[in-house]
């Protein structure tokens, strides 16, 4: 690559700096210096903590007063009883108004740890930290934190910023290709709703699993995804008129993923819900 990081922001009504490269821990340690912890409570799932937290952990080990807590992967954990159990361990291990927060993962992980941040003390500092492509170009992007009810996704939520988002795409490499394929429809519907020439350059570079091989296209892969978005939020920072254009696909998309019950991914479930939104448009008369 020809930059180790860029520096980006999310242009929020409450903006957080980004920060995309590859193999960049070195600005995760200069960033929690500057917040100056007195605690870190490091927050990711069962399956990632084997295959990158636990290197990430050690690290962060050596150099502060580090506290490990893991949760159950997937969709399925993503309710208020992993809610309350993550914020019992952090009680337990005596939290402050100084302390952070580190959530490891994918939307999951960040949403649950999100909460936990904004409820503990009525608010306290997380860094985030996406493991996904979708969640690197897309959950990180807005600052809802939301765990879901018996009844349908995200229904038990707040508004809450981290103070710091770090996109490593070193751990976009290994993201299982389903799951890093069904990632990149957030960037589609992005594409289909504002630019036509980044829809274009996604269809030029539709082999994913090359993608995930090649560092430098990945990193421009993230790069633009993250443009694309910002560039509909910088409209209506505290998404509550222009920034529905973002839910194009989620009404019908959302209902799959419960009538699935973790067998079908966001991604695919936004999918399909797109395709059967433009049917219906199509039938009233309003697309071709």
């Amino acid at each position: 690559m020809k930059q180790n990081f860029v520096k980006l922001e999310t242009y929020l009504e409450k903006s957080s700096p980004l920060f995309l490269g590859y193999d960049i821990d070195d600005i995760l340690f200069e960033q929690i210096e500057q917040l100056s912890p007195d605690k870190i409570f490091f927050i990711t799932d069962n399956s990632l903590f084997s295959i990158h937290g636990a290197t990430l952990f050690k690290k962060l080990q050596k150099h502060f007063n580090s506290h490990l807590i893991l949760m159950n992967t997937g969709e399925l954990s993503k309710n208020i009883f992993t809610l309350q159990c993550i914020c019992e361990k952090i009680f337990q291990h005596k939290v402050s108004k100084d302390s952070l927060l580190i959530s490891f993962g994918g939307g999951v992980v960040g949403n649950v740890v999100g909460l936990a941040a904004a409820l503990i003390y009525r608010g306290i500092p997380f860094i985030e930290i996406p493991t996904t492509f979708l969640g690197q170009t897309d959950s990180v992007l807005s600052n809802k934190q939301a765990v879901n009810s018996l009844y349908s996704k995200n229904m038990l939520g707040v508004y809450y910023e981290p103070k710091v988002i770090i996109n490593d795409i070193k751990y976009l490499i290994s993201e299982p290709y389903r799951y890093f394929k069904s990632g990149l429809i957030e960037s589609v519907k992005n594409g289909l709703i504002s630019d036509k020439t980044f829809l274009d350059w996604i269809l030029e570079n539709d082999n994913y699993q090359n993608i995930q091989k090649d560092i430098d296209l990945l990193y421009e892969m993230v790069y633009k995804s993250i443009l694309s978005k910002i560039n509909i939020i910088t409209k209506d920072p505290s998404e509550k008129k222009h920034c529905m254009i973002l839910e194009y696909g989620h009404t019908f998309g959302h209902a799959l993923e419960a009538i699935g019950n973790g067998t079908i991914t966001h991604g695919e479930a936004i999918s399909i819900g797109m395709v059967l939104a433009a049917q219906i448009s199509n039938k009233m008369g309003y697309m071709s």
